[in-house]
């Protein structure tokens, strides 16, 4: 169904070109077809469009992790954290999956200790 997904993304994104949410949805797919620096290249348009998307900082920082660039997975993860600090722990930060950031920020933290570790 990437087929699909990817063909109302691109229609959502000719509607509304400054929504990085529909970026975001781009991300997804890329991943899932294996496209990790498709991917990247993506979320960088994400934070381009909106410098505070939390997921996209905190997804740029896993990819970085897992392509051993810990410098760049621990400035994106740093980030994601300072924006959290605005949320209260039971605040939604996903609207597909209902991620509350307080279980955003415990991710993060636990990834970054191993970083640090």
């Amino acid at each position: 169904q990437l087929t699909e997904a990817q063909q109302r993304r691109q229609k959502a994104i000719e509607t509304d070109k400054l929504n990085p949410g529909y970026h975001y949805l781009q991300v997804t797919i890329f991943q899932e077809q294996g496209q990790e620096e498709a991917a990247v290249q993506a979320l960088k348009k994400c934070l381009y469009i909106d410098p505070d998307f939390i997921l996209a900082h905190f997804t740029l920082g896993n990819i970085r992790y897992r392509q051993k660039n810990p410098e760049d997975a621990g400035k994106h993860w740093r980030n994601a954290l300072t924006l959290l600090e605005t949320y209260s722990d039971v605040d939604s930060v996903s609207m597909e999956d209902g991620l509350t950031a307080g279980r955003l920020r415990e991710i993060i933290k636990t990834t970054f200790s191993r970083l640090k570790g």
